[in-house]
């Protein structure tokens, strides 16, 4: 097989494992970043919380 072949394939693979609801997660995300405002914890528990809301697990501590 040859590279272009394998690029094509991984590509494939790669919109193939694309959701809807991780598109929906990632701009979730992106809305809370654009509108950081110099918080941390804040941007972080926000992010936090989108993440548990789709079923992530976080952990308990979020401090970075």
């Amino acid at each position: 097989m040859e590279l272009k072949d394998i690029k094509r394939e991984i590509c494939k693979l790669i919109d193939e494992i694309r959701f809807p609801e991780n598109e929906t997660i990632i701009l979730q995300i992106q809305k809370v970043l654009r509108g950081y405002n110099g918080d941390d914890f804040q941007c972080v528990e926000e992010i936090v919380e989108i993440l548990e809301e789709n079923g992530f697990n976080c952990g308990n501590c979020h401090d970075f």
